[in-house]
């Protein structure tokens, strides 16, 4: 979630980051720099421990995700500040392991833009729950397959709310009860797919406070993950 609050500042829109870090190098220098690149990072909060960190390899440009030591974000929760905090804001986005899913409910009854990641965790039972209060559910996959689709229809089908896929070189699918539709990947030299995906969901977002269509929504996340997948690199 994170780097979605970064890529949004692309579209000089106010960005905010809640979360915890430890008292460590690393949380000092998420704080610094999210700071330095315009975030809102009054509601990050030091806490005893190690911060949150997940080794990445580089493979043929792509990135591999390696070994995740959730440090102090295993205890994670919203306080009540958090949550006034966050309904100052249009969009509330988060992903999988950041464990705030049983407070999406709340905020998409407060008329909020509710938007979360499964990443690839198609197994995960919160695909039974979340589609019901999370109106742009994305997800990734590396190919549009009838397999695909079928769990694309059975999200939908809890909540009424679009489903969206990533799916790599391959561009990504969404499904919004009436049709399925489709984007290609734009033609760039990629160097390094790290934050694609979440560049991609800043993008489509923006589309969605701008009151873009969905195909337009598309388009902007695919031209914003064109744009970091051409450099080393998350942010």
């Amino acid at each position: 979630a994170v780097n979605v609050a970064v890529y949004t500042k692309r579209y000089e829109e106010k960005s905010s980051y809640i979360g915890w870090v430890g008292n460590d190098k690393f949380g000092y220098k998420i704080i610094t720099e999210l700071a330095e690149k315009g975030i809102n990072t009054s509601h990050i909060h030091t806490k005893q421990g190690k911060t949150a960190v997940t080794c990445v390899e580089l493979n043929n440009n792509e990135r591999v995700l390696g070994a995740f030591d959730e440090g102090v974000m295993t205890n994670f929760y919203l306080s009540a500040s958090d949550i006034g905090f966050i309904l100052t804001h249009n969009v509330v986005h988060a992903g999988i392991w950041g464990h705030v899913e049983n407070n999406m409910k709340f905020f998409n009854k407060k008329g909020m833009i509710t938007s979360f990641d499964f990443a690839d965790c198609w197994d995960s039972p919160l695909w039974n729950m979340l589609p019901l209060h999370v109106k742009y559910c994305f997800a990734s996959s590396d190919n549009d397959t009838t397999n695909l689709r079928k769990k694309m229809k059975k999200a939908y089908d809890i909540g009424k709310n679009t489903i969206i896929v990533t799916l790599g070189a391959q561009g990504s699918i969404l499904y919004n009860g009436d049709c399925f539709l489709t984007q290609k990947a734009l033609n760039v030299n990629a160097i390094d797919t790290m934050g694609a995906g979440d560049s991609y969901i800043a993008g489509f977002l923006n589309g969605v406070i701008s009151h873009k269509s969905l195909r337009k929504c598309m388009e902007l996340g695919t031209i914003n993950a064109s744009i970091t997948v051409q450099y080393h690199g998350a942010w």
